[in-house]
């Protein structure tokens, strides 16, 4: 057993980001890792060979002092099941910090050890498929702000992760049916693919404006970090270290991909056409996000729909203005309680923070 430190854990579907508290500040990090698609659906290897050399790298010699650790993922679409992906998954963390507990945070922010993950239950599994928002509202809950009712957004490089706290308690539909929330999260807007980075750039129109003229978007694999680095959106260092193989498009790129998700080339569009059409797929993305948070909100009650509390890379200028289109009033940005690399990063911080008050027994605050 180690000494008190708590490793928090983020398994990603191409990327890896680790969290360890409980001595001096927080440290995080942020890794792409292997990815063969030939071994679409049956990853394993790609993990296997992948997180426990990153999980070294970065604790070092503080790996011995790890108490506990604990687990979200959003993974579970490089497996067979997701089932298998979540078993798989605790078993490998498990095996790589060995001296310390494992546990796996639930949608409603309650911590499952890696023993009973084992079983495969899908009673127990169904509220531990796609977890990587929920360290945003484990911080949420301890945020006075927010106080006892209110959403949580987190929007990461792929998604757009929603929690409603009611009286204190996170997402109470888990005890409603565990092993359907997904299709719950999937059907009601908690669960948005609309993020910060990966978003192919056609699925937000069928044709888009360059000046005065009209193109079809095409299916070129532009993505939507490409929109964020031509209207520079995000510190460029940051949104490198969160992108999905640790690259980010310098603005050059950016707009010479925007060009090409019409088929243009810098040629046939000035630089003020190819600005202008980075702002309209910026709004298309902003509406696309409000429409899936009205579904959210009407699943929640009244009182929780109040205020908003957002975090991540897309939060100040994809998340808060579609909160504002889907009516929320209160809006605020987790950065102003936390710092905002933590913020950014609230998957694993806010898993690390879960293991901190079990540790402790007690709330704790996550500023």
């Amino acid at each position: 057993m180690g000494s008190g430190l708590v490793l928090g854990v983020d398994v990603g579907n191409a990327k890896l980001k680790l969290c360890v508290a409980g001595r001096g500040q927080p440290r995080w990090m942020s890794r792409p890792l292997p990815y063969d698609d030939r071994a679409r659906y049956r990853r394993h290897r790609d993990f296997e060979v992948g997180v426990p050399p990153l999980v070294d790298e970065f604790l070092g010699d503080a790996k011995g002092e790890i108490s506990l650790v604990v687990v979200v993922t959003s993974s579970g679409y490089a497996y067979p099941t997701y089932r298998e992906g979540i078993v798989h998954t605790m078993a490998l963390i498990a095996r790589t910090v060995p001296a310390a507990e494992c546990f796996a945070l639930a949608h409603d922010g309650e911590l499952v050890s890696a023993s009973e993950i084992a079983s495969g239950s899908p009673e127990l599994l169904g509220a531990l498929t796609f977890t990587n928002g929920v360290g945003a509202a484990v911080l949420a809950r301890r945020l006075e702000w927010l106080g006892a009712s209110g959403l949580v957004v987190d929007t990461g490089g792929t998604t757009s992760q929603v929690a409603a706290i009611v009286d204190g308690e996170i997402e109470p539909h888990v005890k409603i049916d565990r092993a359907r929330y997904l299709e719950h999260r999937l059907r009601s807007g908690k669960a948005a693919w609309i993020g910060s980075q990966t978003l192919p750039l056609e699925c937000l129109a069928p044709e888009v404006p360059v000046g005065d003229r009209r193109f079809p978007v095409l299916p070129r694999g532009v993505t939507f970090d490409a929109v964020v680095s031509a209207l520079d959106l995000a510190p460029p260092e940051l949104a490198t270290k969160l992108s999905l193989f640790g690259l980010a498009p310098r603005k050059e790129s950016a707009l010479r991909a925007i060009a090409d998700s019409v088929n243009l080339d810098a040629n046939m569009a000035s630089e003020e056409e190819l600005i202008g059409l980075a702002r309209h797929y910026l709004e298309l993305a902003i509406d696309r996000l409000a429409g899936e948070l009205r579904l959210a909100l009407a699943a929640s009650p009244a009182h929780a729909r109040e205020r908003a509390l957002v975090f991540g890379l897309g939060g100040p200028w994809l998340t808060a203005p579609a909160l504002r289109r889907a009516g929320v009033e209160e809006i605020a940005l987790a950065s102003r309680w936390l710092a905002p690399e933590l913020a950014e990063v609230a998957s694993c911080y806010g898993a690390c923070h879960a293991g901190l008050e079990r540790l402790a027994g007690r709330a704790l605050s996550p500023c």
